[in-house]
């Protein structure tokens, strides 16, 4: 046998019994042929390796074999096994894709076109009425000679099914239950959901892919159950948790801070320092104007109570919609401040946005309590409210006993805010803001300079100033009054007594609340006070303009 024609001279298999005119001979020699560089053999089992090896073996070393004796040749092949010894089956495409059929009469009468020399043929039967038909993964009614060739074919190509071992799918389990656990933690309950869903679907293409290319058999079934049930656990674990905190923060800040605001502190997941913080807010004070009288003329303390809950109602609502904290209230006053327990980059705006809705509230109270009638008296009708606003170094935090604690604020900058309040009725303005809250919000709001005072108890001097409007919302006549009382402002700095007197008149007549205040006080009027007094003892040489105030 050579390795070029290797022929052995020997029948292997024929078919007795038949006629002379009957006989087929299925495969009378074993042969092995050099196709193009590659051996090739009649017997489609031996290929390759298995070739070369035994054409090196040669005729003799194979004829001199013992009986019961063996030579093996090429590479062995290992059939996978299931522990209970089974073998799962490599289906390779739908019936009669992957295997063609030939009809078994017309292989007999030789009607089939082409050389079968080298092909390796099954014969079986796929007619229903002769129950060769089983059920398989893929097909309920399957024919039973596919499945053999399904198996011959795995063997003769080496291509087998392999299944993960226990450990392997155990950890693939543990990996998709942290990955799915931590982004359901880290995300929303929505965005988690959606991508919940979208890795069940992943990790199907994934499966599927991974088996119908590489034949690389992992779980389906437990896996997903691990992402529906690991979702699932953690939205019930975030909502027991999270109801919990959002409940502890609700029921120790509900009295003083609005739900908004809460809802922000358990997002950020900012928890409120307490005992005591310092940083920079803005303290705000409300008063009712000579609201010592309302009781004398309402001549009932239920009707001033009642009075009394519907007006703090309204400015505590306003607050709260700004994000202010609520201190207390004393009497009618509402204290609060801005900036805690929530860090705020715009505190001072919120406090000023908050004065002029809380103005613009008490307003709408005016005209709803004139139209009730004679139910409430005049001076209930013409019900106002001074503000005094300042930022500065305050700190917040519980204070008090160990039986009794309240969540305040202190600081010189409190105090300085408490006096700008009273202030306000000494110029007949009802919102006064600081300097150092007006150099914060000066972009966004109408304000004019009042005076440089030095408030009672404080030995450096403030520059305090008016919160009239939002920026760009003054009314043409609030705005040419403006500017008449700050030229005049000017002159009175200047020591031109008489011009200050002259432009401070023009905008007096001007002034929307003179009437309303006491004793028709305004700030044109106050100037023109202060430059009356001058004329006749005039300041000293180094007067840079402050004035002191000798009452609260």
């Amino acid at each position: 046998m050579t390795a070029r024609e290797g022929r052995l001279d020997r029948t292997l298999a024929v078919v007795d019994g038949l006629a002379p005119r009957q006989l087929k001979l299925l495969f009378h020699t074993f042969s092995i042929r050099n196709r193009e560089g590659t051996l090739v053999s009649t017997i489609p089992v031996l290929r390759g390796r298995a070739l070369r090896e035994l054409c090196g073996a040669g005729r003799t070393a194979l004829e001199s074999l013992a009986p019961g004796t063996r030579m093996d040749f090429g590479r062995g092949l290992r059939i996978p096994l299931t522990k209970s010894n089974e073998h799962i089956i490599t289906y390779f495409g739908p019936e009669g894709v992957p295997f063609p059929y030939f009809s078994y009469y017309d292989i007999m009468n030789e009607r089939v076109q082409g050389s079968l020399e080298g092909r390796v043929f099954i014969v079986g039967s796929t007619v229903p009425d002769l129950f060769d038909i089983k059920p398989v993964p893929h097909d309920d009614n399957y024919p039973a000679v596919e499945i053999h060739a399904s198996l011959m074919n795995s063997f003769l190509t080496d291509t087998f099914v392999t299944r993960l071992k226990d450990w392997e799918n155990f950890l693939i389990l543990i990996l998709v239950a942290i990955t799915v656990g931590f982004v359901a933690f880290i995300l929303k309950p929505l965005p988690g959901a959606l991508l919940s869903v979208l890795s069940v679907f992943l990790y199907f293409i994934a499966a599927m892919t991974l088996f119908g290319t590489y034949h690389i058999w992992i779980e389906i079934a437990r896996p997903v159950l691990t992402i529906i049930l690991t979702y699932t656990g953690v939205m019930a674990y975030r909502y027991v948790t999270e109801e919990k905190d959002r409940k502890f923060l609700q029921n120790t800040f509900k009295a003083y801070l609005s739900p908004e605001l809460i809802d922000i502190m358990y997002k950020q997941k900012q928890t409120p320092k307490l005992g005591g913080e310092e940083g920079v807010r803005t303290a705000y004070f409300t008063d009712i104007q000579s609201f010592s009288t309302f009781s004398e003329k309402l001549g009932s303390p239920t009707r001033l109570v009642e009075l009394l809950n519907e007006y703090l109602t309204a400015m505590t609502d306003t607050l709260l919609s700004h994000y202010g904290t609520l201190d207390k209230y004393e009497g009618d006053a509402i204290i609060a401040f801005f900036g805690a327990p929530m860090p705020m980059e715009d505190h001072a705006y919120q406090a000023c946005l908050t004065a002029l809705d809380m103005q613009a509230k008490l307003g709408e109270l005016r005209k709803k309590w004139v139209a009730e009638g004679d139910k409430w008296p005049k001076i209930v009708h013409e019900m106002r409210m001074r503000i005094g606003i300042n930022t500065g170094a305050i700190t917040t935090g519980n204070m008090g006993s160990a039986v009794r604690m309240n969540y305040t604020m202190m600081g010189d900058a409190v105090n300085l805010a408490a006096r700008l309040e009273s202030a306000a009725k000494q110029y007949g303005i009802y919102t006064m803001i600081s300097d150092f809250t007006c150099s914060m919000i000066r972009d966004d709001f109408e304000v004019r300079q009042l005076d440089k005072i030095m408030v009672v108890g404080k030995s450096e001097p403030v520059v305090v100033y008016e919160l009239m409007a939002r920026k760009g919302e003054l009314a043409p006549e609030a705005a040419k009054m403006v500017r008449l009382y700050s030229q005049g402002l000017e002159y009175f700095y200047a020591r031109e007594w008489d011009k200050a007197i002259s432009m401070m008149k023009q905008s007096e007549a001007m002034e929307p609340y003179r009437s309303a205040a006491p004793k028709n006080m305004s700030p044109s009027t106050r100037i023109i006070n202060y430059c009356e007094t001058y004329k006749t003892d005039p300041p000293a040489p180094d007067w840079d303009g402050t004035s002191r105030l000798t009452s609260k």
